[in-house]
């Protein structure tokens, strides 16, 4: 039989000029894991009531990023400015360069000029692999969260005809990325300083209370008061009311500007950049009843709802220094009611009449959109969507007969 082939060797200039999905044999597709701790103190209280107070924290570890992404220019390069844009052959743009005092960019390899024709540009030449128009870490495992709350929860079981469940949970969750599936996480402003990535993350709670309660009125057949069979009982006994009721802060929120020139040039991977920050200035959000007062017609002048002076746009060719979200600026908090009364008809010992009625969002509240969180609209800070982002109030009724 005749020996098999030699196999045929990659070939050094294979896929140059094009696209590539990077995978790192060391570090991709690291299995997460989360390391979790609590303290909980449990104490129960007269008529059947439950006290807890509990400390929650959990860390997770090699969730997929986007974080190293390894087509990015180093801010260094920045310093190029205007010629970043400019064809790597430009006549002259040697002795252009020597006069601005940079130092020259040769042509990074022979093929080069033909494997990118007009994208042949000194930005291009300066990316770390200058042969490849775009390559993407996809499996990048380098994401991680850290979440801290405290828990208080108090429960009376039904009983008297009153039960209730309350909680309040105030926590933190910082992290360096937000999402779990890469495509859909935006790159790093500057892959060389991840810092600026960790910060409180777009799930993260300044507050979550919630109270859910029922209360059975001590009137008509079977209770306390007025259980004789009669008009009275058909009247007001039977009844039953309840209620849901759901406070959630806002969640934080970032700052981006728009530059049409570092976008052009991709000197932070997709585009994303970010203002500086002005030292001395203290970063609030204020009272979104302001805007609400604007859609109403009590504002002649709509408001911003953060210190936008807090901020200022960053050079032409430079990467702004905030960070990526900032718990101080907060989107709207959501405040919703739900209630529902229940009658109970007694026909005879064996069938009973249901009537209830339920009321989603009974006060008819509205959650607003998010402020406007670019530095370059004229619109920045402020609410520009009048829609609300939950539903209004609706009621439904339903009959049953039971027997």
């Amino acid at each position: 039989p005749m020996p098999d082939p030699p196999p045929t060797p990659f070939s050094p200039t294979m896929a140059n000029g094009g696209f590539l999905r990077l995978i790192d044999p060391q570090k991709a597709g690291l299995a997460p894991y989360t390391q979790q701790w609590n303290l909980t103190l449990p104490r129960q209280l007269p008529w059947q009531q439950f006290l807890t107070v509990a400390y929650i924290g959990n860390r997770i570890l090699h969730l997929p990023s986007s974080l190293n992404q390894p087509h990015q220019l180093t801010p260094a390069d920045l310093k190029y400015g205007p010629f970043l844009g400019d064809m790597i052959n430009t006549p002259g743009l040697a002795q252009q360069l020597q006069a601005a005092g940079l130092p020259p960019v040769p042509v990074p390899y022979p093929n080069f000029i033909n494997d990118f024709g007009g994208s042949a540009i000194v930005q291009q030449a300066l990316l770390p692999y200058p042969q490849f128009s775009g390559l993407s870490n996809h499996f990048d495992q380098a994401a991680t969260t850290f979440y801290n709350a405290l828990e208080v929860q108090a429960e009376k079981r039904f009983t008297s005809g009153i039960s209730y469940l309350a909680s309040l949970t105030m926590a933190r969750n910082m992290a360096n990325a937000d999402y779990g599936i890469t495509v859909t996480d935006n790159n790093p402003e500057n892959t060389y300083n991840q810092a600026l990535e960790w910060s409180p993350s777009t799930t993260d709670q300044k507050y979550l209370a919630k109270f859910d309660w029922t209360y059975q009125l001590p009137i008509g057949v079977g209770q306390k008061y007025l259980h004789s069979r009669g008009l009275v009982d058909k009247v007001l006994g039977g009844w039953q009311v309840a209620g849901i009721m759901n406070y959630f802060g806002g969640s934080p929120n970032g700052l981006s500007e728009n530059n049409v020139v570092l976008m052009a040039t991709s000197a932070s991977g997709d585009g994303v950049n970010r203002p500086n920050i002005v030292p001395g200035v203290k970063r609030k959000t204020f009272n979104y009843n302001l805007t609400r007062e604007y859609f109403t017609g009590q504002l002649a002048t709509q408001p911003v709802q953060f210190t936008t002076n807090a901020f200022t746009p960053s050079c032409q060719y430079c990467l702004g220094n905030t960070k990526r979200n900032y718990g101080s600026i907060r989107t709207p908090p959501l405040r919703i009611e739900d209630f529902d009364a229940m009658k109970y008809f007694h026909i005879t010992d064996g069938v009973v009449l249901t009537l209830r009625v339920d009321y989603f969002n009974a006060f008819n509240r509205t959650q607003l959109q998010a402020p406007d969180n670019n530095i370059s609209d004229s619109t920045f800070g402020m609410i520009t969507n009048s829609s609300s982002q939950i539903s209004n109030r609706q009621g439904q009724a339903t009959f049953r007969i039971e027997f």
